[in-house]
């Protein structure tokens, strides 16, 4: 494929404008809010053992897949957990019930894009 030019790079907009980001982030917060209403958590960056699990359950295609990350990357335990507190976000911005393998597969993307060079 070719290389698309610098110029046509910077001229693309993001689809979404702060106001429509702002409510899909105030909607995610009211579904954790909710979820979280009898524990002694808040947000999905608090859950850890047991809550994780429970608030954070996968179905075999999207344990096979986390599996085969895990091993294929080397992934540590500590960075599957905050895969699945990422996960849990993305699919709350989502308004999805349950995290799917694409929310998984997302969040394992910005935690290399994360570690990454910086230039």
């Amino acid at each position: 494929m070719p290389a698309v030019p610098y110029k046509d790079l910077k001229e693309i907009k993001s689809s979404k404008d702060s106001e429509s980001m702002r409510a899909q982030i105030v909607a995610a917060r009211q579904i954790q809010a909710e979820r979280y209403a009898n524990l002694p958590c808040a947000i999905n960056s608090e859950l850890s053992g047991r809550w994780l699990h429970d608030c954070c359950q996968l179905a075999e295609p999207e344990h096979t897949f986390l599996e085969d990350a895990m091993h294929k990357l080397g992934l540590s335990a500590r960075a599957h957990t905050r895969i699945m507190r990422i996960s849990r976000t993305i699919a709350d911005l989502e308004q999805a019930p349950r995290v799917t393998v694409n929310h998984l597969a997302e969040a394992i993307n910005f935690r290399f894009m994360d570690r990454e060079d910086r230039y």
